[in-house]
C-alpha cells in the first residue's frame, strides 16, 4: 500500500502533463521513459553518498560543503541523470518529433525519479497517516519540482535542436544552470530556512511554475523539430 501511495503522485502530474501534448506520445515510450526514471534513481543515490563523503572530508568552510552539497552533488547529479536518460534513450527515436517531447520526456523520466524517491521516504515511516501526510506534501513539493526543473532543461533541450555545436551546447548549459539554481534553492531552503520554507518555496514553486508553463505554451507552436 505504501508503494502505490508513494507513485501515486507522480501518476496524477503523469496525466496532468501528458495532457499538454497535441500529438500524444505512445504509452511503450511514456512506460520506457517513467521505468527510465525509476532505474536511475538508486544510482543517483550511490553518487550523492559518495561524493558528499569526498565533500564532508574536504577541508573547507561548513557552510561552503553545504553549498556543494546540495547545489552540486544532490542537484546537478539528479539533473544530469535525468537528462541523460533522455539523451541515451530517446533522443534519436522517430517519436520523438516535436519540440515540446523534449520536454515531456524529460518530464516523464523526473516523474519516474521522483516516484521511486517517494516510494524510498514513505517506507521509513510508521504509520500510514504520516505516509499519507508526506505523499501530500510531496505531491506539490518534491515531485512537482522535479517536473519543473526537468521542463526547464528539456526546454533548452528542444532549443539546442539543429544548432551550430557549440551554440547548441550554451542552450544546455543555460538550461542545466537553471534548473540546478532552481532545485538546490529548494532543497537548501528545505533544510536551512526552518519556518520561513512556507513563504520561500511556495513564492519558488509559482515562479517556476509560471515559467515551464510559459515554455510549453512557446513549443506547442512549434510543429517539428526542424523548425527550431
Amino acid at each position: 500500500m505504501t508503494i502505490l501511495i508513494g507513485i501515486l503522485p507522480s501518476v496524477i502530474w503523469l496525466f496532468f502533463y501528458l495532457r499538454k501534448d497535441c500529438h500524444p506520445e505512445p504509452n511503450s515510450m511514456v512506460l520506457l521513459m517513467f521505468f527510465a526514471g525509476i532505474f536511475i534513481a538508486p544510482i543517483a543515490v550511490v553518487v550523492e553518498l559518495y561524493f558528499g563523503e569526498f565533500i564532508l572530508n574536504l577541508s573547507l568552510d561548513y557552510f561552503l560543503k553545504s553549498l556543494i552539497t546540495i547545489f552540486l552533488t544532490i542537484a546537478l547529479t539528479e539533473e544530469l541523470l535525468k537528462y541523460l536518460a533522455v539523451r541515451l534513450t530517446i533522443l534519436k527515436n522517430p517519436e520523438f518529433d516535436e519540440p515540446i517531447d523534449a520536454m515531456l520526456y524529460l518530464i516523464i523520466v523526473a516523474l519516474g525519479f521522483a516516484a521511486a524517491e517517494n516510494v524510498i521516504t514513505l517506507v521509513r515511516l510508521d504509520t500510514m497517516s504520516e505516509v499519507a501526510a508526506i505523499s501530500i506534501l510531496r505531491f506539490w513539493g518534491a515531485t512537482f519540482l522535479h517536473t519543473l526543473v526537468s521542463g526547464i532543461i528539456g526546454y533548452h533541450l528542444a532549443l539546442s535542436m539543429r544548432r551550430k555545436f557549440w551554440k547548441s551546447k550554451i542552450f544546455i548549459l543555460r538550461g542545466f544552470i537553471i534548473a540546478v539554481i532552481i532545485h538546490g534553492s529548494y532543497n537548501y531552503t528545505l533544510i536551512k530556512a526552518g519556518n520561513l520554507i512556507f513563504y520561500i518555496i511556495p513564492v519558488l514553486m509559482l515562479l517556476s511554475a509560471f515559467y515551464v508553463f510559459g515554455q510549453i505554451k512557446i513549443l506547442r507552436k512549434k510543429l517539428s523539430i526542424c523548425e527550431i
